[in-house]
């Protein structure tokens, strides 16, 4: 079912899977992680960003996100390419030298290990991931039955949160997944595009239109964070998800 790589690139432990060939809990055991720490699933893009509002969410990464999940020891989980939000992220839990687990899934036909040579189109992958789970598919989504399905298992028996920057059509189907798995998520008002559109949907109901999240979603599914707030608000509020009193 697996067939691991022969060498760790960066000290990160890599397997190949196929598509819908795979359980949480197998993924689990094949990249010999140890489950019970709380669980970050973040998600989105940059794309129509402003200089300044991509300078502001690479700060509310930094001094929110990525010091939440240091300061919790959590685990996070993403889409494992050093591009976009991802990137900022990324670098963030390497300067301040995460110690929980940081696993990337993607496509593995779309993405390359980081100082690999690449033909040009493909992605790079992160090089402070832990771990990267690289599923076959020949388009950006194929990877996220495995994501979910690891997300799910890593989170059993703890406390669990997803994280909304941006975003487009593509992170649509992440937010589903999240709103199905009874998880709730930090939406990142004022990062752009699906993110302002549900905040904008919460603040004023009726403007999301007919979306598959406002059909799917409920009361409580969303906590939305205002990019201009002070990120030790945001790390707080992280943590009285993640590791409540």
């Amino acid at each position: 079912m697996f067939k691991k790589f022969n060498r760790k690139f960066f000290g990160a432990k890599i397997i190949f899977v196929g598509r819908d060939q795979y359980s949480g809990e197998e993924l689990i055991e094949e990249m010999e992680i140890l489950p019970g720490s709380p669980v970050i699933v973040f998600m989105g893009g940059a794309a129509k960003m402003s200089p300044a509002v991509s300078d502001r969410v690479k700060l509310i990464i930094d001094e929110g996100v990525a010091r939440a999940a240091v300061e919790l020891k959590a685990t996070v989980v993403d889409g494992g390419t050093d591009s976009g939000t991802m990137g900022m992220l990324n670098a963030s839990l390497g300067e301040r030298d995460h110690k929980g687990y940081y696993i990337g899934v993607s496509p593995g036909p779309l993405t390359h290990l980081p100082n690999h040579p690449t033909n040009g189109h493909l992605v790079p992958l992160g090089g402070a991931h832990t771990h990267f789970v690289l599923v076959e598919g020949g388009k950006w989504g194929d990877e996220l039955n495995a994501m979910y399905a690891l997300a799910n298992a890593l989170a059993e028996g703890v406390h669990s949160l997803g994280i909304l920057v941006n975003g487009g059509k593509g992170t649509e189907n992440e937010m589903i997944e999240n709103i199905v798995d009874e998880r709730k998520v930090v939406v990142l008002e004022g990062s752009g595009r699906l993110a302002d559109k549900i905040s904008v949907q919460l603040h004023r109901p009726g403007t999301f239109g007919d979306t598959n999240i406002k059909n799917k979603s409920k009361d409580g599914d969303f906590i939305v964070f205002d990019i201009t707030q002070n990120p030790d608000q945001l790390v707080e509020k992280i943590k009285a998800y993640l590791s409540p009193a």
